[in-house]
């Protein structure tokens, strides 16, 4: 096959991505939250001096939960994430179905059903009724068909609404590569001796003020009186107001964290 139809100009391109985001707009699905996302880390080799990049797809968990995967079709998944594995900066994809064919081990033909059938909006041939391609209450992918230079047609992907989050290296996040000298450096810096100087100076012993023993007695009598002391009515609703409050505002995120993670799936589903 002629490798010359990848040679896909950045208008043509361009227009292709203009085109599906005022798709995403027009269908009011400029808000959906992603299925997938992009995060990728930039690393620094200190041994080669050489900088390289990891990268992961993370799913979101609600997607998940709200049964997104229960009638996702297994190969109509693996051709997903495929296409998300090659998204630009701006989350989309120009990834052949030949190659995706080769990734699977399918022919380019079965790619193209499969998408078709499973993953892109339109109608059923046989049936003509309209097609049932969202899961877990979310479209996952659009598509559009645009002109290569030398005649050919090449398909630009974009998973709705997928991002790439790229961290870069900072130098301020690790230790300073010092590298090993063979040589002695002239100078006249002194050497410290290490075995000379002492892992931590020991503080000075706190010392205690003797108490006499009628002084510990008051202090004790004071401390008695203060706890068997009888609370007011007034007083124990003051003192019991803040606690209520806080109670009413749930204000702990931690415990919010579980409720959250530990939510019952009906409520997952009735959220929807």
């Amino acid at each position: 096959m002629n490798n010359t139809k990848n040679n896909i100009p950045k208008e043509t391109l361009e227009k292709g991505k203009a085109f599906i985001r005022k798709q995403l707009k027009d269908e009011g699905l400029t808000t959906q939250a992603p299925a997938f996302t992009i995060q990728s880390v930039e690393h620094y080799d200190a041994v080669t001096d050489t900088f390289y990049t990891k990268a992961h797809i993370v799913e979101d968990m609600d997607f998940i939960r709200d049964g997104g995967l229960a009638k996702l079709n297994a190969t109509a998944y693996k051709v997903l994430k495929i296409i998300v594995a090659h998204v630009d900066k701006d989350g989309f994809s120009f990834i052949s179905q030949e190659k995706i064919a080769k990734m699977l081990s399918l022919s380019e033909r079965q790619v193209g059903s499969i998408i078709r059938t499973h993953l892109l909006e339109g109608t059923d041939k046989k049936t003509g009724q309209p097609l049932d391609v969202r899961y877990g209450g979310k479209l996952l992918l659009k598509a559009v068909k645009l002109p290569a230079p030398n005649g050919h047609q090449f398909t630009l992907y974009h998973p709705i609404n997928c991002t790439l989050d790229h961290t870069p290296y900072n130098f301020a996040d690790e230790l300073e590569f010092i590298p090993e000298s063979d040589q002695e450096e002239a100078d006249d810096i002194p050497v410290l001796d290490i075995a000379d100087v002492a892992e931590t100076e020991q503080p000075e012993a706190f010392i205690i003020p003797e108490s006499k023993p009628e002084e510990l007695l008051e202090v004790s009598e004071t401390a008695l009186r203060a706890i068997t002391k009888p609370v007011t009515v007034e007083e124990n609703k003051d003192t019991t107001k803040p606690v209520k409050e806080l109670k009413k505002a749930d204000n702990n995120p931690q415990k919010r964290l579980l409720e959250w993670m530990n939510r019952p799936a009906e409520e997952y589903m009735n959220q929807r």
